[in-house]
């Protein structure tokens, strides 16, 4: 390989771990999970950035719907950097989400529409 084809992909994989560091929560504080996926953030990354598999709920910015969308109340989680090849995401049923930290489990339940966009996936 050339070692322009070497930097090219130490760049991506540079870009790719800034982007799996934004999804990290950046301290224990303030944790919460969201609803619909598990992905757990602090509160203020939810607020900052929203949920990054959940889009379509467009709760970033949303102090409400930050509150409505995700729990404080969850047990335990884990933390994935390739949920696509990873034995533990494929058990919890994470295999198709983004890099970052998920619950094991959440307590609560997702607004109606939440719900209802689950049933259609």
């Amino acid at each position: 390989m050339s070692d322009a084809g070497s930097a090219h992909s130490v760049h991506e994989d540079v870009d790719d771990d800034a982007r799996i560091a934004e999804r990290v929560p950046k301290s224990v504080k303030r944790l919460r999970a969201c609803l619909t996926c598990k992905l757990v953030k602090t509160y203020e990354q939810f607020y900052d950035s929203g949920c990054d598999n959940c889009v379509e709920f467009a709760i970033q910015g949303e102090r409400n719907a930050v509150e409505s969308y995700t729990t404080a109340e969850f047990a335990g989680f884990i933390s994935m950097m390739e949920p696509s090849t990873s034995f533990a995401a494929r058990v919890n049923g994470l295999g198709k989400r983004v890099p970052g930290c998920y619950a094991i489990r959440v307590f609560g339940l997702p607004p109606e529409a939440a719900m209802d966009a689950r049933e259609r996936d």
